[in-house]
């Protein structure tokens, strides 16, 4: 059985412990990153990738992949799997999440317009600015795979 505020439950108890997105996105005017996307992005239509999402959505996704050493297949996992990251991004349960390949081609764009230095760049002086500093973490998967019978003795 569901509960209706299962959603606000588990984060007044994520908020209690501490979430560091939502210090990341209470510090960070994510809009100053707007601009230098949409404008780079869009100067060549003939070569670059339009995103179907938001480019501030689809760059705090990255950044999510950089703060926890994240693959795109990864990244599209932890975003439908986790509270915190579907908060951080804006997105509530049931929206449509970037697919893997979605993400590998944003950020391949980002990098053919010479963009992705730029904006971590800027992401690291804003946080510098407000006397915070990026602490990567990792968010390690278990993996499993199918073998021979006789490999597993």
């Amino acid at each position: 059985m569901r509960n209706f505020f299962g959603d606000a439950i588990q984060f007044k108890s994520i908020d209690k412990i501490g979430d560091p997105l939502v210090k990341l996105n209470e510090n960070i005017d994510w809009e100053i990153f707007r601009t230098p996307i949409e404008t780079n992005i869009h100067k060549d239509k003939s070569k670059a990738w339009i995103p179907p999402y938001d480019a501030i959505l689809m760059f705090k996704i990255v950044t999510l992949q950089q703060l926890y050493g994240l693959s795109d297949l990864s990244t599209e996992f932890e975003i439908n799997n986790r509270h915190t990251f579907m908060r951080f991004l804006g997105l509530e349960s049931g929206d449509k999440v970037p697919a893997s390949n979605e993400i590998g081609a944003f950020k391949e764009t980002l990098k053919e317009n010479n963009l992705d230095r730029t904006l971590f760049d800027l992401f690291n002086k804003t946080l510098r600015e407000k006397n915070m500093i990026a602490r990567k973490g990792r968010i390690v998967g278990a993996t499993f795979v199918t073998v021979d019978k006789n490999e597993t003795t």
